[in-house]
Order: C-alpha cells, then structure tokens, then sequence
C-alpha cells in the first residue's frame, strides 16, 4: 500500500467529503520552504488509470506523480497546542520545515 491512515484520520477524511466531493486527493508538488509541499484536498475528480486508490471507504487516492515520494507514508491525525491536522510521517523524507507542510 501506498499510504496508510490511523483510524481518527480516516473518520476525518470521510466526514468533510460531501457532494460533489466525492474523492480525497493526496499528492505533492513543488514548492515549500524544503522543496516539496504535501497536498491533500477533497475533489470531484475520479482517480485516473495512473493514480493508486488507497481507500474506498473514504474513497482516497494518491496522484499517480506523487505515488514514489508518499510510499509508505503513514497519515496522522494529530491535536495539540497548534490545532488539530493531519501529518504525513514520510520514510522517504530527508528533512522537513518545522511546520511540517513540506520536505525534501
């Protein structure tokens, strides 16, 4: 598997989809302070041949572009004094900014 969820982030993921939003997208571009940036968004579109289906309940994929940069990626939901989130504990990470929202 690509990506895996703790169980509290899957129950997030499947509460804040609602119509249209059929799908989470997961995937990474570039950008950040540490040269990628972790995206995960709720969309219409449906996974394309090329993008890897990790959930079907909640439907979740991982953008086809992204699938070697998250292998083995682990989701997160994480509360503290900061708010509550999810964060991506990527094995495949060097090094991360201190917010966590992007690596390289």
């Amino acid at each position: 598997m690509v990506i895996s969820m703790c169980s509290i982030t899957t129950r997030h993921l499947a509460r804040v989809l609602n119509p249209p939003n059929t799908w989470v997208r997961i995937g990474v571009s570039s950008g950040g302070c540490s040269g990628f940036k972790y995206e995960i968004s709720p969309t219409n579109e449906s996974p394309l041949r090329t993008d890897e289906v990790v959930s079907t309940t909640p439907p979740v994929y991982v953008c086809g572009a992204s699938v070697f940069r998250l292998l083995g990626t682990r989701l997160v939901w994480t509360e503290d004094a900061l708010g509550a989130r999810i964060e991506f504990d990527n094995p495949n990470a060097h090094s991360s900014c201190g917010c966590g929202d992007s690596f390289s």
